[in-house]
């Protein structure tokens, strides 16, 4: 931008031949002292240690910091350019809520002796290997319970710590922190995957320009995508229009990564259209409108990859693992039910920081492009190199 004289700049922003926002990333200290002193009267003294110069010199770095201030506060009106708090508000201000982070829960299967009584707040928790870096995951029962005559109890826990950092394995959970007796073993037969961390900024803007780009209109497939992902743990959503006869709708939720959730069916049926009143309009779906909510699976894919040639201090033990990921991440862009095209995966091995060339890709053996099965989402399961 050229130096602009005395204050013409001001003129320039009212006609609209400058940008104003371009023009208050340009005010430093320099360029403000510049100004402030083309302003002082000819003839006085405004060398170091005047009167005019330690009036003048102190107010320059406040000028600055305010002009900062200020461009950030116009970005901050669009929600590109918002973070944090402010783009909760800004979607809020068009009724798109940042979704809350949840706590991870599930059923403990507790075998011991007939008649122990387990109480509310009995607290349980994994296993952790000496001097390992892992962190000790805590939960807490729910309801009092009794070891019935099998031998046996489902108990209900939550986890102490919101957020996906409360997820377990199957089978990850095996300790009474709270010195009940007379328990033979603890154990949680499936995993606990419905812990999911507060919205993140990228997720809730594309939430906000999605609905302000396409706006509610009473019902159609984008409506049903929008409403489906209100619900915390939901990330991506396919809708199956008519898929049973007239007035049905067939929602497909999928978690982050193009995981399935099967935890979140029941919450996402409830929030479009209760089962209790379907197709009565008491959900988010319009009446008439009778919703069936499923989650998709996973269609395996092998990845093979031979031939690959590295860059000077790379090699296959210090890049595999960002080979994985790059191919994985790759593969879950497709939506349920999409090609997978092989150029793609190509071009992802190619960035790979260290990778200078390979010689094939197979995909599931085949040297070409993958259709996934209607309602399946691609998931890469397994990678390989040169056939291991």
């Amino acid at each position: 931008m050229p130096k602009l004289p005395s204050y013409d700049f001001i003129k320039m922003i009212q006609e609209g031949t400058l940008d104003v926002v371009e023009w208050l990333a340009l005010q430093d200290e320099e360029s403000i002292r510049e100004r402030v002193y083309e302003r002082v009267p000819e003839g006085l003294d405004t060398s170091v240690g005047s009167y005019e110069y330690d009036a003048i010199e102190p107010t320059n770095t406040e000028f600055a910091v305010a002009y900062f201030m200020l461009r950030n506060v116009i970005l901050l009106a669009f929600p590109q350019h918002s973070f944090g708090e402010w783009l909760t508000m800004a979607a809020a201000s068009r009724g798109v809520y940042r979704k809350s982070a949840t706590f991870a829960s599930g059923d403990l299967l507790i075998t011991g002796a007939v008649g122990t009584a387990i109480p509310a707040g009995t607290k349980f928790s994994n296993t952790i290997p000496a001097g390992s870096a892992l962190a000790v995951k805590y939960y807490t029962s729910q309801k009092y319970a009794v070891v019935g005559d099998d031998g046996q109890i489902e108990v209900e826990v939550i986890s102490d710590e919101i957020g996906a950092a409360g997820n377990a394995q199957a089978e990850e959970i095996n300790l009474n922190l709270s010195g009940i007796e007379n328990l033979v073993s603890i154990s949680n037969p499936t995993a606990f995957t419905n812990g999911v961390d507060e919205e993140k900024d990228d997720s809730l803007l594309a939430r906000l320009l999605d609905k302000v780009r396409n706006p509610i209109s009473g019902g159609n497939k984008n409506d049903y995508k929008q409403w489906a992902k209100e619900v915390p743990g939901v990330a991506e959503v396919e809708v199956i229009s008519l898929w049973n006869g007239p007035g049905t709708v067939q929602v497909i939720i999928i978690g982050e990564g193009g995981s399935p959730i099967p935890d979140l069916v029941d919450r996402v049926k409830e929030h479009l259209d209760p089962s209790d009143h379907e197709g009565e309009g008491e959900g988010r779906a319009p009446i008439g409108a009778v919703v069936t909510v499923i989650t998709t699976e996973n269609y395996a894919i092998r990845i093979d990859i031979t031939g690959l040639e590295f860059e000077a201090g790379y090699s296959l033990v210090n890049t595999r693992q960002n080979i994985i990921e790059a191919v994985k991440e790759e593969v879950a862009k497709v939506s349920i039910g999409g090609l997978v095209r092989i150029h793609y995966v190509e071009d992802a091995i190619k960035h790979v920081p260290g990778v200078k060339d390979f010689g094939s890709i197979l995909m599931n053996k085949l040297g070409s492009n993958i259709q996934t099965p209607v309602h399946l989402k691609p998931s890469v399961q397994e990678v390989y190199f040169d056939g291991n």
